[in-house]
């Protein structure tokens, strides 16, 4: 009989056994997850560099943001110059984690240590709640590999290190049920710090443990216990309020006002398991890469990797039929409701809804904000939690009626841990390790160097008008602002800044040829002048995206990237470059010496579209005057309504200059002898009058008052 080191004095023999618990794990990580440890300092551990490399750029951030004295919350070093908000499941824990390793690693070592970390201390974690239950040193050790070697943690070790982290949901639970056996005001004032940290892993756990803190309180209310009720609720309501509290205050800085926090149902769904996924093993298990993928197909992401195991399954069934111990049908509850919530809103078979409504389309329709977490399929990490005490449950029970002998015990907890381990092992794991270009290393020693035009903008992401992360993963070691970005949830305006003038021509999806018809072989250099660009980079590959979604690729390869070269030749007026290899090409901008007003567009505008943009009530119009003298230009503009007739008022720098009627068909408007003071000036169309249309990329309602085709400046 064992038992958990919380109970025991802390002797020297205590600590060596969980010592070895822990040596255990560590080796059965570098079996599992084999060749990752033999090139543990180049490769980071998991598939590609998308999801890694946007968590890296974070472990950066954090650093960098901390050292410069600025906040962490809010970065213009994305999304130049405006910036975006850092928003979205930041991953608190591991981000804070990374900061104290980075002082001593690389991002490689340090993304390493931590994912290697929550394989070892997830097993531990499990293997000391199964030891409350069953004091038995090796069903507790099958409990924590199945829940830390299990498909769930496998598959989202692979490339999300905030979900990998679940050492802390087992210890939580562990104290939870400390109350049923003792009032004691230790025990819930520790597991309230217990919940918060896992709110401070990863908000989605956060949930997930209040909704098992609610299951748990409702069974054991009415469950004999060895503490009265008033004791039960009082250290109840302590853990909980200790962790709501600190959990709410860590959400409150991390709650971000942005339109992209209403996800879609179809997210949902779409993020949810099949029920086929928790009995046929996913394309990451050993087993199906030596098969060619024979159960799986190319539609499954990792958020459908859900494989329970064949032994797992029997041997819970086992402990259900056959001993069913305290606290095995609680399990089975736990287990059936959050494998039920992992379907998702529609069940589903082979990514096949079947029109049949599952619970959490319950919760999505009922509770506010909902809809932020749309990836029912991470409940599963309860599921294997609950599925590896029942199995626990059963090996305890198995080796006390029919296996007494130690030599017995040997065999079948070896031979039962043998098969676990193969059906879970992911041998190969997957490591990447993504080379930096030679020319972010010129850049960084370029201390003039003010901002950085990343090319493609667009191509991922929300409404593919994010940037590949790798681009955030190179300015780790630049450290200089650039256009475009990739970040969680940005506001509808941040990636409507993408899409303005100019930043327009280096969308993946925009136009060379924009509402504003201006010479960029005269203009050109001062544009880029004015938006502090220093270097522009066009990349002639997309990585991640580029594999999963071959047809992005071609369309970068044989139509964006030819463009894009030849409009920066047209700009700099030669086809020199600054640097050049197989992945990109870089054009460092000269000094603007000219002296000619050039356009751009301000407030007020939507999406170049069809060849014109949409304007709402109020736009405006920008002209910049380089010179130190006022000058006069001529403004032409092809407008019309965008239904109705509008009376509109025209206004340069604040003063009125005519009212007109703007008419619903297309009509030239022409603004003589503009008096242009020195710098920036705004001319600005207004009207009270709109009509409600439906923006088509991102499918939302706005005001509209006006049509653009072209603005000409004339000298």
């Amino acid at each position: 009989m064992e038992s958990t080191v919380l109970n025991e004095p802390l002797g020297r023999n205590v600590i060596i056994k969980h010592l070895s618990i822990i040596g255990i794990f560590l080796i059965l990580t570098a079996i599992l997850t084999f060749p990752v440890i033999l090139d543990f300092g180049n490769n980071a551990a998991g598939d590609g560099c998308y999801d890694k490399c946007h968590m890296m750029w974070r472990f950066w951030w954090s650093e960098f943001s901390n050292e410069n004295n600025l906040d962490f919350t809010h970065t213009n070093y994305q999304f130049y110059p405006d910036g975006v908000n850092v928003s979205g499941n930041i991953a608190h824990f591991t981000t804070g984690l990374s900061s104290l390793l980075l002082n001593s690693f690389g991002y490689t070592v340090t993304w390493n240590t931590i994912w290697i970390l929550s394989f070892i201390f997830g097993g531990y974690g499990a293997y000391l709640l199964s030891n409350h239950f069953t004091k038995n040193f090796y069903s507790s050790l099958i409990a924590g590999i199945i829940f830390t070697f299990g498909t769930y943690h496998m598959a989202h070790a692979n490339s999300h290190i905030g979900l990998s982290m679940i050492v802390w949901i087992p210890i939580f639970i562990l104290f939870l049920f400390k109350i049923l056996n003792k009032d004691s005001l230790f025990y819930p004032v520790i597991g309230g710090i217990l919940f918060f940290l896992v709110s401070f892993t990863h908000l989605y756990y956060s949930v997930f443990i209040t909704i098992f803190s609610i299951i748990f309180f409702i069974v054991y209310i009415f469950k004999e216990k060895n503490v009265t009720n008033n004791s039960f609720v009082k250290n109840f309501i302590i853990i909980i309020s200790i962790g709501i509290i600190t959990t709410l205050v860590l959400a409150s800085t991390n709650i971000i006002e942005t339109d992209l926090h209403n996800r879609p149902l179809n997210e949902h769904i779409k993020f949810s398991i099949n029920a086929e996924n928790l009995i046929i093993p996913g394309f990451i298990h050993t087993t199906e890469k030596l098969s060619n993928y024979y159960f799986t197909n190319t539609t499954y992401s990792f958020e459908h990797m859900a494989f329970l195991g064949y032994t797992t399954i029997i041997l819970s069934l086992i402990g259900i039929v056959k001993f069913r111990p305290r606290y095995t049908w609680f399990w089975v509850l736990v287990c059936v409701i959050f494998t039920v919530f992992s379907f998702g809103p529609d069940l589903k078979f082979y990514n096949e809804t079947t029109g049949i409504t599952m619970p959490e389309k319950l919760l999505y329709d009922g509770i506010p904000a909902w809809d932020d977490f749309r990836a029912p399929a991470r409940f599963m990490v309860i599921t294997f939690l609950g599925m590896g005490m029942l199995a626990s449950f059963a090996i305890d029970g198995l080796m006390k009626n029919y296996f007494t002998g130690s030599k017995k015990q040997y065999i079948l907890v070896a031979a039962i841990g043998i098969v676990i381990l193969f059906e879970y092992s992911a041998i190969p794991y997957p490591s990447h390790s993504e080379d930096i270009p030679e020319v972010y290393q010129l850049i960084k020693n370029d201390n003039n160097a003010r901002a950085i035009l990343e090319s493609p903008m667009g191509g991922t992401g929300d409404f593919l008008l994010m940037t590949d992360p790798v681009i955030l993963y190179y300015q780790i070691v630049h450290e200089k602002p650039i256009y475009g970005g990739h970040e969680s949830r940005p506001s509808l305006d941040v990636l409507r800044g993408t899409q303005t003038y100019f930043l327009n021509m280096f969308q993946l999806e925009g136009s060379k040829d924009d509402i504003i018809k201006q010479d960029l072989s005269t203009h050109g250099i001062s544009i880029l002048d004015y938006y502090d660009i220093d270097y522009v980079i066009v990349h002639k590959k997309l990585h991640d995206i580029g594999k999963e979604m071959p047809l992005i690729q071609d369309y970068l390869d044989s139509t964006f990237y030819p463009q894009t070269k030849q409009l920066m030749n047209k700009i700099l007026g030669s086809d020199k470059s600054f640097y050049e290899d197989s992945e990109l090409i870089s054009y460092k901008i000269p000094k603007n010496n000219s002296g000619k007003p050039f356009l751009l567009l301000g407030e007020g505008w939507y999406p170049f579209s069809s060849a014109v943009r949409v304007a709402e009530p109020s736009f405006e119009i920008i002209i910049i005057n380089p010179t130190n003298d006022y000058i006069i230009n001529t403004l032409n503009l092809e407008i019309r309504s965008f239904e109705k007739e509008k009376n509109t008022k025209i206004m340069i720098n604040d003063k009125i200059i005519t009212n007109t009627i703007i008419k619903n068909e297309l009509e030239t408007i022409t603004l003589d002898d503009i008096k242009l003071k020195p710098g920036r000036n705004i001319i600005v169309f207004d009207t009270n009058e709109y009509e409600i249309w439906t923006e088509p990329i991102f499918n939302t309602e706005h005001k509209a008052s006006f049509v653009v085709e072209s603005i000409i400046l004339e000298n």
